[in-house]
């Protein structure tokens, strides 16, 4: 008896899967970076509009008072007689809060007379590029073939066509 061997048509079928492996290994990169290049295209541009607006607060209200410490002045009068003479001033901390700021302002008797902020606005628009839906240019591929009066097989094509991108 012989050796069991692989006929020719399972040689031709190895064959022919070992090609479609290596056709498909060799394509893969430049085929990886080409759609990764359509893909950067088709990010959306981001426009940024940054807006500073004035908030004007005239006259503010305080929310609640601290009183820190005393403090001590030494005061002298001169008049014929040098005569030296103590103040005790209170210090306090006022404290401002509404939505949009928070302020402290401490010392004697202290007041906030008004305030100014400048809050900054960022605005961020996408704008989508659109995807072509119809495209055309050169084309190769396998397919069926039809010839007319013939038995259909397999063939090839390259020429020029559209493609429709669902």
């Amino acid at each position: 008896m012989s050796k069991t061997s692989i006929g020719n048509g399972a040689k031709s079928l190895v064959f022919a899967l070992l090609c479609i492996w290596a056709g498909a290994l060799g394509s893969y990169f430049p085929l990886k970076r080409h759609f990764k290049a359509e893909l950067e295209a088709m990010k959306p541009e981001v426009i940024e509009v940054i807006i500073r607006d004035t908030l004007r607060v005239h006259t503010p209200a305080y929310r609640d008072v601290i009183k820190i410490r005393r403090d001590t002045i030494k005061v002298s009068r001169n008049d014929t007689i040098v005569r030296g003479d103590t103040v005790y001033l209170p210090k306090v901390q006022k404290y401002y809060e509404e939505e949009d700021y928070r302020a402290w302002v401490s010392g004697y008797e202290p007041n906030l007379d008004s305030l100014y902020v400048y809050p900054k606005t960022i605005t961020k628009t996408a704008i989508r590029k659109e995807w072509r839906k119809f495209d055309y240019g050169l084309q190769a591929g396998v397919g069926v073939v039809l010839p007319a009066g013939s038995v259909p097989g397999f063939g090839g094509y390259v020429g020029f066509g559209f493609t429709w991108h669902f």
